[in-house]
């Protein structure tokens, strides 16, 4: 048995399952639990600041290739060509 499988069994009830899913009983809502506590969303949180944060500095670029491949679009001539007409 991991670490992992013995902190989800420690405060568990009788049928595996915690907090106010106890009443509810749904495998879905005691998975979100696993994961709030063994900490995959406060990753997951930490992830998309870090993402949000590379992207501020460099807002301008983005904006500008944004622009740019928005503008190529609307050209005839920058548009794929398909084989058949």
């Amino acid at each position: 048995m991991t670490r992992k499988d013995k902190k989800q069994k420690q405060g568990a009830g009788r049928n595996g399952y915690t907090g106010i899913n106890r009443v509810l009983q749904s495998e879905a809502i005691q998975t979100i639990f696993n994961h709030l506590s063994d900490g995959t969303f406060s990753e997951f949180l930490d992830d998309w600041k870090w993402i949000f944060s590379f992207s501020s500095r460099y807002k301008l670029i983005i904006f500008f290739y944004t622009l740019v491949g928005i503008l190529a679009l609307r050209c005839p001539w920058a548009r794929p060509t398909s084989g058949a007409s």
